[in-house]
């Protein structure tokens, strides 16, 4: 359980309410109806997810080093399909460390892929180029948490709601041009994770119940709240990037743009989510911000308005697909003229205590916004005695 340690800053409180217990196995029920992995998938996906798994099943066997330790180990089949994001596919694969030290692991092998599309009107020496500065951003953006948080280790994060990759690997004696059906490239890194289910994207209008909308929403204001307090920003808060267990646990996952408060960062972003003081940096041609506490209170409370709502808080879902520039410009008009409170409206079933959550993180002034760390023991409290079935 991610809900009881004393091992690091901001120990969690122990989410245990009734209404805790039934949001989990809420989530626990929707995850086992929901669509199977790949049914969100292009053909070419499909193609490539299928070729892959051939490859296993005919004995494929993935020799591996860790860039943290310097340890082997070898990743081997049954390998099972858990997903695709935008640099990787994911599959569940079984971790064997070498002499048979310790029986193996079933861990989530993020394995980095590449359309060769977005390759194709390269020359050779570009293309080469190209595919070593996309793994070295890899192997830097999925280990930017560790190095973040060298003082935790991957179990604490996890006992917090955070998911740290537990190993980030290159992959030895992969033969160049290595290919997962013909469409795409399989580059020779890989980030190691404990296996998860399926993102909260993936099940958020699958009528979660409101106890586990509660629950989720406990447990990410307390996950954020826990990160900041270690000094961390996530700079990346969205549905997709919160993971679900088959026990119906939620965590934060994808730390490729974390980075320490307070420091100067490149600016990287989903647009939707993208707080109006950012928003107006960009078309400025500002290369830089400061991460902060607020800028990933704007994102949470987006991500929360949308798990309870359904949609954006400030966008219609067709503004939200605009170019991002467009998009960017509507935010920060917004910001500078209207300035709309959050209408919930269309919330149903919303606790009071979210919406003055959601309100207080949506505040268009960043020096008016609320910080996770200062609301999350008045929040736990005041939903704490929620009626787990209402």
């Amino acid at each position: 359980s991610f809900m009881q340690s004393t091992t690091s800053l901001a120990t969690p409180a122990d989410l245990n309410a009734p209404v805790d217990t039934q949001g989990q196995l809420d989530i626990n029920s929707v995850l086992k109806n929901r669509p199977p992995a790949e049914a969100q998938l292009s053909p070419r996906e499909i193609a490539a997810k299928t070729h892959f798994e051939a490859m296993f099943a005919k004995g494929l066997q993935l020799t591996v080093e860790s860039i943290f330790t310097g340890e082997t180990f070898t990743l081997t089949k049954p390998a099972r399909f858990l997903g695709w994001g935008s640099t990787a596919i994911v599959f569940g694969l079984h971790r064997v460390k070498a002499g048979g030290a310790s029986a193996p692991q079933q861990l989530a092998a993020k394995i980095n892929v590449r359309s060769l599309q977005e390759l194709q009107h390269l020359s050779s020496s570009q293309k080469k180029t190209a595919l070593e500065d996309i793994q070295e951003r890899f192997l830097r953006e999925e280990s930017s948490a560790r190095n973040a948080l060298q003082h935790v280790t991957p179990e604490t994060a996890l006992e917090h709601g955070v998911l740290f990759p537990v190993d980030v690997c290159r992959i030895s004696k992969l033969f160049s041009g290595f290919r997962a059906g013909n469409s795409y490239v399989i580059l020779p890194v890989l980030a190691l994770f404990p296996v998860f289910t399926c993102d909260l994207q993936q099940v958020v209008k699958s009528g979660l119940s409101r106890a586990a909308k509660l629950y989720i929403t406990r447990l990410l204001l307390q996950a954020v709240a826990w990160l900041h307090a270690n000094g961390v920003a996530h700079n990346d808060l969205k549905l997709e990037n919160v993971l679900l267990s088959a026990e119906g646990k939620a965590v934060i996952a994808d730390f490729g743009f974390a980075v320490k408060l307070g420091t100067a960062s490149a600016i990287q972003f989903t647009a939707p989510y993208l707080d109006p003081q950012t928003a107006e940096a960009v078309p400025q041609e500002k290369t830089k911000t400061t991460a902060s506490e607020e800028r990933d209170a704007w994102a949470l409370a987006t991500l929360l308005f949308l798990l309870w709502c359904g949609s954006f808080p400030y966008v219609s879902d067709e503004q939200a697909d605009l170019p991002t520039s467009d998009l960017l410009k509507l935010l920060v008009t917004l910001g500078k003229t209207e300035k709309p409170a959050p209408n919930f409206h269309l919330c149903k079933d919303l606790p009071p205590a979210v919406g003055h959550l959601v309100t207080g993180f949506l505040q268009w002034n960043s020096d008016n916004r609320s910080r996770p760390g200062d609301v999350l023991d008045d929040f736990l409290a005041a939903t704490v005695s929620e009626g787990a079935s209402a």
